[in-house]
């Protein structure tokens, strides 16, 4: 869900649309509430509450069977009317009904606090100020320094103690009300019940027995679902990135660059995953440095994880070989910053739809990319769409399709089958791949079968429509003429 490039729209769709409607009934029955104070004490108990119960009621069904384990699995945005409705229906259970106590929130604030009819203005304002003061520093101190310190389980519970806060001052009030008790308890048990990170994110990754392991931070969430010692499968944001050993298809296109290249001495990788396109992109033996930027930390802590526990597929030449350089940082700043002229670039980036994909395929980022490149340096990349094709011919004059990899530079690009095949033969390169379990006539069978076309040679060509920072078109695919 979180990887689906219509994800806050909706929650914020949801999250609106419950707050006016109690905007609405609450302007309409404030006179109805006797003791305003303590009426948004319980408000603020049952909102936190009404939060706590539909993030467990997805991990509990989850575990149930209610709601499949195979979200993390299989994409679940691909459009199927049935798969879309299942998404907004849970954003609504998640979403709306706390957000539909939080919307009566400010009138009955208005009530308790609006006394003097000369000072109404001001108080309104006062009171506007307040909420969206509260509003941004909760989404800083939660997103900067909680999800880092506790987690998001750990975040939630201490909301939930917050909210318990709240509902003690509704239950010690001298005139308490019955309506107190069900949100107390219910934040109680949540306290006391709720999983701690690992299990909840376990859960919902569909995990029950399995060894995994987890990390997160302030910059995101990773897990490693292991099939065995050596190998698994690694999720980013719940979503299924790449594998232990390490895929073939990552290996060509870290590997595609580096055999086209006639000196490929600097290469640059945005973007790790289990580290397969930045391990294959370091075999040439005339490359002397592999940089390589995630901008998800706990990726990389979780291969440094995977390598203490024993865990080898050559992810260990990552960290232990001076030659790789491994930063945590946004690629596009990353890249903005760096003096560097590169001989290779390669984005491995995230798939098109996912959301924020747009500015890894955009004109803005392959003028960036094209800046950074030394003279006859090559810029390779996926070519997931026939508009991300169209945006990549608009800016680089030579263009070359491997399919599925595009190679763009500002001189001819000089790949060659042969070429590419005998370097692969070379018995350096063989026992690079060796050590990562590699197989290695598989690879061959990729070089060997890919067709080859030349797209642009010599001047670029313009694009109809093409993704841009404004309008990654690509990243909106429902929407897509």
């Amino acid at each position: 869900m979180s990887c689906w490039g219509y994800s806050f729209s909706l929650v914020l769709s949801v999250f609106l649309l419950g707050d006016a409607a109690r905007l609405l009934i609450g302007a309409k029955y404030i006179d109805r509430i006797g003791d305003p104070r303590r009426f948004f004490f319980l408000m603020q108990g049952t909102a936190t509450a009404l939060a706590l119960a539909g993030a467990w009621f997805v991990y509990l069904a989850i575990g149930a069977g209610l709601l499949p384990s195979t979200f993390v699995d299989r994409d679940i945005m691909s459009g199927v009317p049935s798969d879309v409705a299942l998404i907004v229906l849970l954003v609504a259970v998640v979403v709306l009904p706390a957000s539909f106590i939080m919307g009566f929130s400010f009138p009955v604030v208005q009530r308790a606090v609006q006394r003097d009819i000369d000072r109404l203005g001001k108080r309104v304002g006062l009171v506007q100020l307040a909420n969206i003061v509260g509003n941004s520093a909760g989404s800083l101190v939660a997103g900067l320094l909680l999800l880092d310190l506790v987690g998001t389980a750990g975040t939630l519970k201490l909301l939930v103690a917050i909210g318990l806060g709240f509902a003690g001052l509704q239950i010690a009030a001298a005139r308490s009300t019955r309506w107190a008790y069900p949100p107390a308890a219910l934040l109680v048990l949540g306290l006391l019940l709720f999983p701690g990170d690992e299990s909840f994110w376990r859960r919902l990754h569909g995990l029950t027995g399995e060894k995994a392991i987890v990390a997160e931070d302030k910059t995101g969430l990773s897990l490693l679902k292991m099939t065995d010692a050596q190998s698994g499968r690694l999720y980013i944001q719940g979503h299924s990135r790449s594998r232990l050993p390490f895929d073939t298809v990552h290996i060509f296109l870290g590997a595609i660059g580096p055999l086209t290249h006639t000196a490929p001495k600097r290469v640059l990788v945005i973007g790790s995953g289990t580290g397969g396109t930045p391990y294959s992109a370091g075999l040439h033996p005339g490359t002397e440095r592999v940089r390589v930027i995630e901008i998800v930390a706990p990726v990389i802590a979780i291969l440094q994880d995977y390598v203490g526990q024993g865990g080898r597929s050559a992810v260990d030449s990552l960290s232990a070989n001076s030659k790789f350089e491994v930063v945590v940082a946004d690629g596009r700043h990353a890249l903005a910053v760096d003096a560097t002229r590169y001989d290779v670039i390669k984005a491995d980036a995230i798939l098109p739809k996912t959301a924020l994909s747009g500015l890894l395929n955009s004109q803005e980022f392959f003028r960036q990319v094209r800046s950074k490149l030394a003279p006859g340096g090559i810029y390779v990349q996926w070519a997931p769409t026939k508009r991300s094709i169209e945006t990549f011919r608009s800016i680089f004059p030579y263009v070359t399709m491997v399919h599925p990899a595009l190679l763009g530079s500002d001189q001819p690009i000089p790949h060659a089958r042969e070429k590419v095949l005998r370097l692969l033969a070379r018995p350096e390169i063989s026992s690079h791949l060796a050590a990562a379990r590699i197989d290695q006539a598989e690879l061959l069978k990729w070089f060997e079968d890919k067709k080859i076309e030349p797209l642009n040679e010599g001047k670029v060509a313009a694009a109809r429509s093409p993704n841009t920072d404004f309008f990654p078109r690509d990243e909106y695919y429902l929407n897509r003429p």
